[in-house]
């Protein structure tokens, strides 16, 4: 495949998170906007990865966790992959320790982001919130004449200013044809309900409730 011709382009993190399993630590490729990419790519839909990949060996593994994914608009560089230490409590839920300072994982500069127009672009999660790469991906995601799918994917680790993070939020909302959040990610930053997310300009809202599957939020309803 070829990167600029494929109908959808996935942007942001492909990190390692690091996963306590049987009394050891766990290296296991995750990022909301990879794991994506590679569902998509296993539903059999041609999807482009925009993201840092390191040379390191970390960044090895996730180039062949997404062996599937279309990684010629991926930008490779010796800088270190982003980290993310994962704590489960006793139900389950897992919290975030993130290192991604210096990585080559948030490196989105407008040198290297590609030219060109998928039909679709699926964003999100921390690559629209860590500085400075996420204002050079947001100009560059303005610029596109393409339908925006927006996933915030909430991290309160990184940025635990609900009022700040709601900010940022709202920005993307405003150029987002689609906004997917949880429900948990709606409370945090002090939404009622996905009706007052589709106020900001997107033509769909999508809220995920867990086992109560999903609802789909419309100006007709």
């Amino acid at each position: 495949m070829l990167g600029a011709k494929a109908r959808v382009w996935v942007a942001g993190e492909a990190l390692i998170d690091l996963v306590p399993l049987n009394g050891e630590v766990k290296a296991i490729v995750g990022g909301g906007p990879a794991n994506t990419a590679k569902a998509l790519a296993k539903l059999g839909i041609e999807v482009c990865f925009i993201g840092g990949i390191s040379s390191d060996s970390y960044g090895a593994a996730i180039r062949e966790e997404l062996h599937k994914v279309d990684l010629s608009l991926a930008l490779e560089s010796e800088l270190p992959t982003a980290l993310a230490e994962v704590s489960l409590d006793s139900s389950g839920s897992a919290s975030y320790k993130f290192t991604l300072e210096g990585t080559t994982t948030f490196d989105f500069h407008n040198s290297w982001l590609p030219d060109g127009s998928p039909d679709i672009l699926h964003i999100g999660t921390l690559a629209t919130l860590v500085e400075p790469g996420a204002s050079e991906l947001y100009s560059w995601a303005k610029g596109l004449d393409s339908v925006i799918v927006f996933d915030p994917n909430v991290r309160s680790s990184v940025l635990s200013d609900a009022g700040k993070y709601r900010e940022i939020f709202e920005s993307w909302a405003l150029i987002s044809k689609v906004v997917k959040m949880s429900e948990e990610d709606l409370h945090f930053l002090g939404y009622s309900g996905g009706e007052e997310v589709l106020e900001l300009g997107p033509e769909l809202v999508v809220v995920t409730r867990g086992a109560d599957g999903m609802e789909g939020i419309t100006s007709e309803g």
